[in-house]
């Protein structure tokens, strides 16, 4: 039987430790209050999203008023739910003691505080009105219709254009039609 090197024992023991430290941090009391923390915020958060991201592809496809209000109030909802103060609170109490948690309970947690900062329901009015604005500008550009010398060209047609064409003249045209739906 081969003796280790010493760097194997050092991994090993490494490994140990580290494996020991994570087993005693998820059985420490705050450990297991952010575990449940992070089960309930997670759960929420899936759950808008998934709206969200749906309400968002329908706007994008298939541009109605109803889609946009649709997108509006998912965006809503999801900002109503992710800058809680509630959330935000435990979350910053818990980051408070965060040398007793593991390391992926502090990267949930400071990405929990991350997502509240983009709707912080301490000024709804603000978010909601956020909201509203990003909806417009996506339905002002994804129901725009671009045209080149006349013609509709379409964002893919602009972006393989741009990539592929070597005419300098062409390329400066396309490129000025693709910034046309910022004009209105």
């Amino acid at each position: 039987m081969r003796r280790p090197l010493p760097y194997q024992r050092f991994l090993t023991g490494t490994l140990f430790l580290s494996t020991t430290a994570l087993a005693l941090a998820a059985t420490s009391p705050l450990q297991e209050r952010a575990d449940r923390f992070l089960a309930l915020a997670n759960a929420g958060y899936k759950g808008l999203y998934k709206v969200s991201a749906e309400a968002q592809w329908a706007a994008v496809t298939d541009v109605k008023p109803e889609h946009d209000a649709a997108a509006a109030t998912a965006g809503k909802a999801a900002a109503a739910f992710n800058g809680n103060p509630s959330l935000i609170n435990e979350a910053k109490e818990l980051l408070s003691r965060r040398s007793e948690l593991n390391g992926i309970t502090v990267r949930q947690l400071d990405k929990l505080l991350r997502n509240a900062a983009e709707g912080p329901m301490t000024n709804p009015e603000l978010v909601a009105a956020r909201v509203e604005a990003e909806t417009r500008q996506a339905s002002t550009l994804n129901g725009f219709e671009f045209k080149l010398d006349g013609q509709a060209i379409s964002v893919n047609e602009i972006d393989n254009k741009l990539d592929t064409s070597t005419d300098l003249e062409e390329r400066r045209r396309v490129w000025e039609a693709s910034k046309e739906s910022g004009s209105r």
